[in-house]
């Protein structure tokens, strides 16, 4: 229930965010490229076996790029930019790029909050 409380917390505040920013982040996609890809190769490729404190500190690393890829997510489905908006058409992938957003980051903060 913490971690649950704690998701539907960080995603209200990331929509709240998202709805009032002049920012406009639907153009860093080459970034959420890499920020997807770093952590992938990092959990691969890390030669050092895995601890309880490795394991919350890459989760917490995982939860952060994904709420930043949250908030990439919706200024796309909102259509902040021209160049990387959604179409009409496109907006169920959108909401399911959305759902798996947030269950990722339910799945991270979990794994922080049930690990000793």
């Amino acid at each position: 229930m913490l971690a649950l409380g704690i998701t539907f917390l960080c995603c209200v505040g990331i929509f709240v965010f998202s709805f009032n920013t002049k920012y406009d982040l639907s153009s860093c996609h080459g970034l959420v490229f890499c920020l997807l890809w770093g952590l992938l190769l990092t959990f691969l490729l890390m030669p050092i076996p895995y601890g309880s404190t490795s394991n919350k500190v890459f989760a917490g690393i995982g939860a952060i790029i994904f709420m930043f890829v949250l908030v990439y997510d919706i200024h796309r489905v909102m259509g902040r930019s021209t160049e990387n908006a959604l179409s009409p058409e496109e907006y169920i992938v959108g909401a399911l790029e959305i759902y798996s957003d947030i269950i990722n980051i339910f799945i991270r903060i979990l794994q922080i909050a049930v690990q000793r």
